[in-house]
């Protein structure tokens, strides 16, 4: 419980250190859409695969609300994940075709197992992180992503990845996730 109400201060104070910080200075967001949903088959090194869902929704030029579902199984097992969260998207001065978004969002993880003698086991807790974009081509985004997480075992989590633009507003998105149960993953995103 400690550990919660520790993350989840720090959550709220770095969202609103933020929001403080880029209104006093007048920081304009990225020309990047914080507006889409993304779809990603997964394949964890456990042997989970699965899919999950993601999207953001911008509520304006930087603060956006974020979340995940998705569904993960092997044999015997079924996992699930679910995330409801804010992100921040800070612009860097010096381009137009960089940012970082900072996020929070608070976590609940399932996992079921087939045989009737093993008890499901279910955790709550949040992830934390910081998201750099970069457009290295006009077709082509760059992104890292380095996140901690209470869930669990409490893991840091170092993302990275790349979305191709294969028509107007139509990402396929490639990354791998680097972690106690490192994930690869392949998807499309749908900007708006």
């Amino acid at each position: 419980m400690k550990t919660f109400l520790l993350a989840t201060t720090l959550a709220s104070t770095l969202v609103f250190s933020a929001t403080a910080s880029a209104a006093s200075n007048n920081v304009k967001a990225s020309n990047f859409s914080n507006t889409w949903v993304e779809a990603s088959f997964t394949d964890f090194d456990s042997g989970l695969d699965g899919f999950k869902v993601e999207g953001s929704y911008a509520l304006n030029e930087h603060l956006n609300v974020i979340g995940t579902a998705g569904l993960f199984d092997d044999t015997g097992i079924d996992a699930q994940l679910l995330t409801l969260g804010l992100s921040y998207a800070i612009g860097l001065a010096t381009t137009k075709k960089s940012d970082i978004l900072i996020h929070a969002e608070f976590a609940s993880s399932k996992v079921d197992f087939d045989n009737p003698n093993i008890r499901s086991e279910d955790d709550r807790g949040l992830i934390l992180g910081t998201e750099f974009r970069f457009q290295a081509l006009d077709v082509l985004e760059l992104y890292a992503d380095l996140s901690y997480t209470t869930l669990w075992d409490n893991d840091l989590m170092i993302e990275g990845g790349a979305r191709l633009e294969v028509a107007e507003d139509i990402q396929i998105n490639a990354g791998l996730q680097l972690s106690d149960d490192d994930m690869l993953y392949l998807g499309a995103r749908f900007s708006f």
